[in-house]
């Protein structure tokens, strides 16, 4: 499958913008609210190809829509695959985007890429100030910092 969205490097971007149901904006950013984005930080944190993740509410022309951003390492499909891998990653995404119209669930992921797919808008324009570092190679370098600085201390 072709890759969706910008690319630099190693990384790409993909912003996806779907129609949130009539009623259910008031509890979609009541689950994004700081509560539950706690719970969403922990289990992203460990999914290694995710640079940045931002989920907004946008009012326009009477309806509300859910844009979702990211920066990722490696290419769609994996990208995806590791969504619906981990369970609680999965149930959030159910908890988000069960919100939205059309969304048909985490249980199939290729309806589920399908489905990025179709809500997926490329950005005119996409920067990335580190282009071939993937998270890993990012938390390695910030480990590195921090024992070069714990030692200069110790000294």
């Amino acid at each position: 499958m072709p890759q969706i969205g910008k690319s630099v490097g190693r990384t790409n971007e993909i912003t996806t913008v779907s129609k949130i149901k009539p009623g259910l904006t008031l509890p979609l950013r009541a689950f994004l609210d700081v509560s539950a984005g706690q719970l969403l930080h922990k289990v992203l944190e460990n999914v290694e190809t995710i640079h940045y993740a931002c989920w907004v509410i946008v009012p326009m022309n009477g309806a509300d829509y859910l844009v979702f951003i990211s920066n990722y390492t490696g290419g769609f499909e994996k990208y995806i695959d590791d969504f619906t891998s981990v369970l609680t990653l999965a149930l959030g995404l159910e908890l988000i985007w069960s919100n939205c119209e059309g969304w048909p669930g985490t249980r199939s992921v290729e309806v589920l890429k399908a489905f990025i797919r179709s809500t997926t808008t490329a950005a005119d324009l996409y920067y990335s100030a580190y282009p071939d570092a993937t998270v890993r190679d990012v938390l390695k370098g910030l480990r590195a910092v921090t024992t070069v600085t714990e030692l200069f201390e110790l000294a």
